[in-house]
């Protein structure tokens, strides 16, 4: 059964978008891309924080963009297999 993919609210993509140095060639087209990765990414993967208090969802966003972007160009099947992203404070 394939999950829903969890939307990412827009002002809070936009403010990842702009704010992360990593995205900021991007085209509008890519950016779109990327975002449809990154929610597909939150349903399918969970995220944990080894230690510590919950992650931000500001924080969660810029994790799932930074991870989706390796594969804008080859899809998330790339990355099956694995199922949790574990954060560890520092």
């Amino acid at each position: 059964m394939r999950r829903r993919p969890r939307p990412i609210e827009s002002a809070l993509w936009d403010h990842t978008i702009s704010s992360t140095p990593l995205f900021s060639d991007l085209s509008d087209e890519e950016s779109g891309r990327l975002r449809e990765l990154s929610e597909t990414l939150l349903s399918t993967k969970q995220v944990i924080v080894s230690d510590g208090p919950p992650a931000e969802p500001g924080e969660v966003v810029v994790l799932a963009a930074t991870c989706s972007l390796p594969i804008l160009e080859l899809g998330t099947h790339w990355y099956r297999g694995w199922s949790t992203i574990v954060l560890f404070p520092d």
